[in-house]
């Protein structure tokens, strides 16, 4: 499986800075579906903003955990302390799915 549609990704990370939150969390959730370089680094930074929408970065860290990528994790084990509990929650999850021994210690 390659790299997805450039034009896609590029029109996701417009959604992703857009002004309304409801589309920042449609984004979050399409970027994690189609996957890339690109959607990666943009989730981890989505999951460490701590200016974002909490249910945007609780998405991004579940998509995180979907992706598999191993460069995810200390973004994730940051956001365990995240405000709230989606965040948190869904980092922990993230955290399993990637199965990193950094995860744990």
């Amino acid at each position: 499986m390659g790299e997805p549609d450039p034009n896609l990704i590029k029109q996701l990370l417009s959604e992703l800075r857009d002004t309304n939150k409801e589309k920042r969390r449609t984004a979050v959730m399409k970027l994690g579906m189609v996957g890339g370089e690109q959607a990666l680094r943009a989730l981890m930074n989505a999951v460490q903003n701590d200016y974002e929408d909490l249910i945007v970065r609780g998405r991004a860290a579940l998509m995180l955990g979907k992706l598999g990528d191993a460069r995810a994790v200390d973004p994730l084990i940051r956001a365990l302390d995240a405000p709230g509990f989606q965040t948190p929650i869904n980092a922990a999850q993230a955290l399993g799915q990637i199965g990193d021994p950094r995860a744990i210690e």
